[in-house]
């Protein structure tokens, strides 16, 4: 009993501090906060009531934004991006836009609290954006805000692409036929665009209307055949789109134009058939003062039909309208230098036939295609002239590959390629020049020369000397001498060549190894010579070849003594030029 007694003693007082905290702290009932949580939860366990849960702030369910892709427009220019967003507990929503820069780091943006953002569109530009919305809500007992974030965004701020409208160059033209069964007849159009590619769609109406016709299924190019089985009029037009490539930038990707209506009568009368034009010319650049004529040709399967021909001109390529011009298949242009510009030129084709007892319409036409004519004005380019003066016996000159002795026409800065080739016993000294010209290298038989004004050119030849000739049957030296034997002059190679032999014994009758040698004289410029020996011979083990044997010396004909000395590993040659003039050695 004592036990139990202090047992309640306890918890009595445990209930009293309780209530002592309670009241201190402001719990209760009817206060609500996180730090009452345990108190009050005590409170209603010990009075028996049912704890109180914690409500927190609803996370709001938001909706967007969504990237977009728009034309740079004026200063000043924006677009806008928004977001949508809502609570289920009442909650107050508030925003905040954030900026980065390719989603990486990222920026409070001031002052943007709104559900939608303007974002400028007034320079090129790419931007990646995100928004923060948070719920407030004061009532809950437990946390009071809650908030999420949207998906990051990019908008970008591009030059816009659109399509540009096909130009239609040459109207689909109708006729008068008569019914034919599984007949058909011809329509076409012609149409150009810058860029882009092309797609056409027929339409037939009711009446002459190119608008709110019945598209033709199947009837999808540039040219359609429309039957003609039945009695009637009917009325077609076509619809030309130009489409590019859709790249995003939020331009207009297709542009149309239609057609004039073409309006085709098939009747069970005789009329004029329609033309049809078989030869015609294109378009045509000219100079001013050039003679230009444009001309057609047609037939028609009228037996008794007259075709005449008309031709009209205009300012733009259409074969509507437009100034008469003449008359005839052919037609001369005006090309004077006061008829310098573009303009466009067609043709009219007219069949007639007799009026009689059923014939209906006597006439009926076809229109040529507009042809654009361009008439420039006289090239007021200065040009010149280069003149080659005739070598004659001396040589040959190649300009440009040919022998021409002039050359017209040549604009400032042309490069012109020049050879000069000596005829035989002569020899190339340089090229000299008279007039605006420059040779790339005088000095050179094969070169280039560059036109600045009229120019002539003189390709130089000097006569080449003939050498000394040694006397056949000569020793140049006693004991070892060189016997000439043959002497003759190479014109080709401006040179003499002899044919001679070594003696190497006391007497000229003394031989080593009978080896034949050659010699030869060749010109080298400023009254110079070459002498050159060449061979080989072998005898009693001893042998000299050509890369051993060469002897290089000058010879002057003014000179009245020369001497010189080489070795050949086995022996030493003297030569020495014996007074008395250039033959005696």
């Amino acid at each position: 009993m004592m036990f139990l007694h202090k047992v309640l003693n306890k918890v009595v007082a445990g209930l009293c501090l309780c209530i002592l905290a309670a009241v201190l702290t402001g719990c209760g009932d009817d206060v609500g906060g996180e730090h009452c949580d345990g108190v009050n939860e005590f409170l209603d366990r010990f009075s028996g009531n049912t704890p109180v849960a914690t409500v927190n702030a609803a996370e709001p369910v938001i909706t967007g934004p969504s990237g977009r892709t728009v034309p740079i427009g004026p200063e000043g220019a924006t677009c806008t991006i928004a977001v949508a967003a809502s609570v289920t507990d009442g909650g107050t929503l508030s925003y905040q836009w954030f900026r980065g820069a390719e989603s990486a780091v990222w920026t409070e943006i001031e002052g943007a609290t709104d559900s939608i953002y303007e974002v400028r569109a007034d320079s090129l530009a790419t931007y990646h954006f995100y928004v923060e919305v948070t719920n407030t809500n004061n009532s809950v007992n437990g946390s009071k805000t809650a908030r999420r974030s949207s998906t990051p965004v990019m908008v970008s701020v591009n030059v816009v692409v659109n399509a540009q409208v096909p130009e239609i160059t040459a109207q689909p033209v109708g006729g008068t036929v008569r019914v034919t069964t599984g007949g058909t007849y011809p329509l076409s159009v012609t149409a150009v665009v810058g860029s882009g590619g092309l797609t056409y769609q027929w339409f037939s109406n009711i009446d002459s209307s190119n608008t709110g016709g019945v598209p033709i299924q199947g009837a999808t190019e540039a040219e359609y055949a429309a039957l003609t089985g039945n009695p009637g009029t009917s009325y077609y037009y076509v619809a030309v789109t130009n489409t590019i490539a859709e790249n995003g930038d939020g331009g207009r990707k297709t542009e149309s134009v239609v057609s004039d209506v073409a309006v085709l009568t098939v009747n069970n009368d005789r009329n004029a058939l329609t033309p049809g034009i078989t030869a015609y010319p294109g378009d045509t650049t000219v100079t001013a003062g050039t003679p230009l004529t444009l001309t057609a040709a047609a037939s028609v399967a009228d037996a008794d039909g007259q075709l005449a021909y008309t031709w009209y001109r205009s300012n733009t390529r259409n074969n509507t309208g437009g100034d008469w011009a003449g008359s005839g298949a052919s037609h001369t242009v005006p090309t004077a230098a006061s008829d310098t510009g573009t303009a466009y030129y067609y043709v009219i084709v007219t069949n007639t036939i007799p009026a009689g007892e059923n014939v209906g319409e006597t006439t009926a036409i076809t229109r040529g295609a507009a042809v654009e004519v361009r008439v420039n004005a006289v090239s007021t380019v200065e040009t010149y002239t280069l003149t080659i003066n005739n070598p004659g016996a001396y040589g040959t000159v190649l300009v440009n590959n040919a022998q021409n002795s002039r050359l017209d026409g040549l604009r400032a800065d042309t490069v012109i390629h020049i050879q000069a080739t000596e005829a035989a016993g002569y020899r190339f000294t340089g090229w000299t020049v008279s007039g605006d010209g420059t040779v790339a290298d005088s000095t050179l038989a094969t070169t280039t020369i560059t036109i600045r004004g009229n120019v002539t050119l003189t390709a130089n030849f000097e006569q080449v000397p003939t050498p000394p000739l040694l006397s056949p049957g000569l020793i140049c030296a006693p004991g070892e001498a060189w016997v000439i034997n043959e002497a003759y002059w190479n014109s080709y190679e401006n040179r003499h060549e002899y044919i001679a032999y070594v003696f190497t014994g006391d007497e000229p009758g003394a031989t080593r190894g009978g080896g034949q040698f050659e010699l030869y004289h060749k010109f080298v410029g400023d009254n110079k010579w070459d002498m050159t020996v060449i061979g080989s011979w072998s005898s009693d083990g001893k042998s000299l070849s050509a890369p051993d044997f060469w002897m290089f010396f000058d010879y002057s004909i003014s000179s009245d003594i020369m001497t010189t000395t080489f070795e050949d590993n086995i022996e030493e040659y003297v030569f020495t030029k014996k007074g008395g003039g250039p033959s005696n050695w």
